[in-house]
């Protein structure tokens, strides 16, 4: 029998794992990574100063690949990227990556031959250095969510940028001396944003933040002694959050036990209030937490609260209506002057790879 071959695109932590799997069951894997190093997010040339993840260390882990013990309990960015590159290493992955390689097309083959055509265009430097089509049995896409920069077109951006100023997206921040001794604003609300405002408040000359919607930051310990994994990473606190279907328990719990449910995240949202000073800062998040308790909260930068309340980042909750030469004009009128503007407003997710007739399944 002719062994099957498989194509993955991307070597982010899902690509790897991907592509560990079917060598494991004896498959052919090749795998395209269009960046020059592996790791998806956690890649060295997406990282800012700072970067680290959310999750305490062994929550994020392989499980048939631990973390190293002398990791700190929140590993930083270098260390998750050295962790997925010694992950490859170990499972005969990284022998199977063609970095510099940006699928650009995937289509089926012509008549009713099984399988599928792969472009890959071929880059060093930013510029292409050949193409190359290939035959594929299946092909695994596995280019995240977290790929395509989100950047809103917002009128005067042009000219901003034409007169000396810098537009940068979280996801291409990678060296904190852009922001030396600048008028820096960042926009945006979410973990990437409120890490770069906390870095401008030590760097630039002045930092303002621009967010519409104040979101509830989680510490790593509540009240300084206890660690978030214990209170919010539990098959316990599972309960306190409504399945899809109930039972037992969990039924009872959010039927005529709900005054409970209310009683607990009140509860821990005044616990978050004695300990950070949302409401002196004009943070207070109108959303409860349970309504926000999925992605949309975030640890918090250590120091953030402290360089507001100190005046060293400026927050105002509206949006960017435009910019103009030297800066931007907000919503409510008010004209700021800056050097550069940083955007953590996310990312936009597409398979533009794909014709449109070939149906995608989104995991």
């Amino acid at each position: 029998m002719t062994t099957k071959q498989i194509c993955v695109i991307g070597a982010g932590v899902s690509g790897l794992v991907s592509a560990k799997t079917f060598l494991e069951e004896g498959y052919e894997v090749t795998l395209f990574e269009k960046r020059q190093g592996l790791g998806g997010v956690w890649e060295r040339s997406r990282a800012y100063p700072g970067l680290s993840i959310q999750n305490p260390r062994d929550t994020y882990a392989f499980s048939d690949y631990p973390m190293p013990a002398s990791y700190p309990e929140w590993p930083s960015g270098e260390q998750i990227c050295a962790y997925l590159e010694s992950y490859a290493q170990h499972f005969g992955v990284t022998e199977k990556i063609q970095f510099g390689a940006n699928v650009t097309k995937v289509e089926r083959k012509s008549g009713n031959t099984p399988g599928w055509m792969v472009s890959v265009s071929f880059q060093e430097d930013g510029k292409e250095i050949g193409k190359q089509n290939y035959e594929f049995d299946f092909v695994i896409v596995c280019n995240g969510t977290y790929d395509i920069p989100y950047i809103p077109n917002l009128a005067g951006m042009e000219e901003f940028i034409a007169a000396g100023g810098q537009v940068i997206h979280t996801n291409d921040f990678n060296d904190g001396s852009v922001i030396e001794g600048k008028r820096v604003v960042v926009v945006g609300f979410g973990k990437s944003a409120t890490d770069l405002a906390n870095l401008a408040a030590s760097k630039a000359k002045e930092c303002t933040l621009v967010f519409r919607q104040a979101l509830w930051k989680f510490p790593n310990f509540f009240l300084g002694l206890f660690n978030i994994k214990y209170i919010f990473l539990t098959r316990f606190a599972e309960t306190w959050m409504p399945y899809h279907k109930l039972q037992g328990w969990e039924k009872w719990l959010h039927t005529f036990g709900k005054p409970l449910v209310w009683a607990f995240w009140r509860l821990n949202e005044t616990i978050l209030r004695l300990q950070f000073p949302f409401d002196a800062c004009g943070m207070l998040p109108k959303q409860p937490m349970n309504k926000l308790i999925g992605c949309s909260i975030g640890l918090v930068p250590k120091g953030f609260f402290e360089h507001i309340r100190a005046g060293k980042i400026r927050a105002v909750k509206t949006k960017i209506d435009k910019f103009f030469a030297t800066g931007v004009e907000l919503d409510n009128g008010e004209k700021i002057q800056a050097d550069v503007v940083v955007f953590g407003t996310g990312f936009s997710s597409g398979y533009p790879l794909f014709r449109r007739e070939v149906p995608q399944t989104r995991i």
